[in-house]
């Protein structure tokens, strides 16, 4: 699967293609062996048809809706039918503009399909944003042959929305299911987009600013508050130490984002404006325990007399 993203990285179409035929090929040969109460290996194959499926449509947009001879891959086998295709009908419609209308219904179609925050794993939400971030770079390096002028100028604004909602969309499902690490990672990626647009002639509206950098201090305060009290429970102090400085450092790195997106979003509005210095107020707080907390137990009995008042 992974190869089959990377060859559509390279523009190595016919590879890409042959190597998602012969999966899917692999994946019904196995369905099709399995027992019906095989559960757990209907669902491993399962999740490899999504990513599957949308590197099948992206071959379609490459080749101009089938012009190359690309369908849609059929997903009848596995009693879902993910492949339908998007092909545009119209005999007078231009190349471009028909790439570009693929495109906004492709994209439509990926907009819908997320992993289950209850039922799936982190890995399935983990290789479906690097399989998108694959083709998302290959339209980027390639977008030049399929549009032109104006219309490749609408493509690169509508591949760094996309791409934004992705990460943000599936940052908050990973927080869901308590996979912090990641979902901060995602939330990471998402904040440099977001800074990249917003600093550019244009910018990306509607998901960056406030929107963009509040999910990501709400995460940042979860994670530290789940690493102190993880800290309370350390016998040695060298490591309870330790890891309290982490969060100090943590949250020092997220409050000094906060104030520069702050002092960037001449835009915002009271309410959000309001809202961040709620948050910068929150993350000042808990900086400050941290650092209390992170002091030796035994210095100068400073954290006994605090106790004391």
């Amino acid at each position: 699967l992974e190869l089959a993203a990377l060859a559509c990285g390279a523009g190595n179409w016919d590879r890409a293609r042959g190597l998602t035929g012969r999966l899917l090929k692999s994946l019904q040969e196995t369905w099709v062996a399995l027992p019906r109460l095989a559960e757990p290996r209907q669902k491993i194959i399962i999740r490899k048809l999504q990513p599957l499926c949308e590197i099948s449509e992206f071959l379609e947009l490459a080749t101009e809706g089938g012009a190359a001879g690309s369908d849609p891959l059929d997903l009848d086998g596995f009693g879902r039918k993910l492949g339908d295709g998007v092909a545009i009908t119209g005999e007078n419609t231009s190349a471009s503009s028909k790439g570009f209308r693929l495109l906004k219904s492709m994209l439509g179609k990926w907009r819908t399909r997320w992993p289950s925050t209850s039922q799936d794993e982190p890995e399935v939400w983990e290789r479906l944003v690097a399989v998108r971030n694959l083709l998302f770079e290959s339209l980027e390096r390639f977008g030049s042959n399929w549009f032109g002028g104006e219309e490749l100028l609408s493509v690169k604004s509508v591949l760094a929305a996309e791409r934004m909602s992705m990460l943000s969309v599936a940052a908050r499902g990973l927080r869901k299911r308590g996979e912090l690490v990641l979902s901060a990672s995602y939330l990471r990626q998402f904040t440099i987009l977001s800074s990249r647009g917003s600093s550019s002639s244009g910018g990306v509206s509607g998901i960056s600013g406030f929107t963009g950098i509040k999910p990501m201090v709400k995460l940042k305060l979860a994670e530290a508050e789940r690493m102190m009290n993880q800290s309370r429970s350390f016998d040695d102090e060298g490591a309870r130490m330790e890891n309290n400085l982490g969060v100090v450092a943590q949250l020092t790195g997220t409050l000094e984002v906060l104030r520069s997106e702050m002092a960037r979003g001449q835009n915002w509005s009271d309410r959000d404006r309001s809202a961040a210095q709620g948050l910068e107020g929150e993350l000042c707080v808990r900086v400050c325990r941290a650092t209390a907390a992170a002091a030796p137990m035994g210095d100068s009995g400073a954290s006994k007399q605090g106790e004391m008042e």
